[in-house]
């Protein structure tokens, strides 16, 4: 927090962790400017000192923000509605429009690592995408399309379906997917 007087600078203290601050200077009319790093600074203007008095002077000081916006498509370049992009580890995220866009807004300034996931793609992350204050950071993906193999178990001689029976897809001998029958008998596992 700065206490200034015609432009100058006249002393500069820092809150405690209540937001408290306390400047002792002469009778006269000054600028207090608060900063952080992350928010926007604000200056409450023409403040008063009388002599031998305090005086409580609040500043509110808002969040630096900026919006992420996109779009998400297949690795066909088809557009992808309703994938949701995520900014990880926070609580920010959008589902796609019928466009494949989506649109993140009042992002706190940072570097973030994204996610766009939709049911039956793989997932894409993309790191280092830097928010900066007031303005738009536009962050595409690609997703792509999973294979999948889908079946049902029935029983040899009845031919009822069988619930929870495991079915496993192999590569040279290696489980790639697995997944557990529905009670109608019927799996779907997913592959890249």
């Amino acid at each position: 927090v700065q206490l200034i007087r015609n432009g100058a600078v006249l002393q500069q203290v820092f809150s405690g962790a209540n937001g408290a601050y306390l400047f002792t200077s002469p009778a006269g009319i000054y600028n207090i400017t608060a900063t952080k790093s992350g928010y926007l600074p604000n200056t409450a203007l023409n403040q008063q000192i009388i002599a031998d008095s305090t005086i409580n002077v609040n500043i509110t000081l808002t969040l630096a923000t900026g919006n992420l916006s996109g779009y998400v498509r297949n690795n066909s370049n088809n557009i992808l509605q309703n994938a949701l992009v995520t900014v990880d580890g926070t609580g920010f995220s959008a589902l796609t429009d019928i466009t494949g866009a989506y649109n993140i807004t009042s992002v706190p300034i940072g570097s973030y690592s994204m996610t766009a996931s939709l049911n039956g793609y793989s997932n894409q992350t993309k790191t280092g995408n830097l928010v900066v204050q007031g303005q738009t950071t536009y962050v595409d993906f690609s997703l792509v399309q999973l294979g999948r193999f889908v079946g049902r178990v029935i029983d040899f001689f009845t031919l009822a379906p069988i619930n929870g029976a495991t079915v496993n897809a192999l590569q040279n001998g290696t489980v790639i997917g697995s997944t557990t029958t529905d009670s109608t008998g019927n799996y779907i596992i997913s592959l890249l």
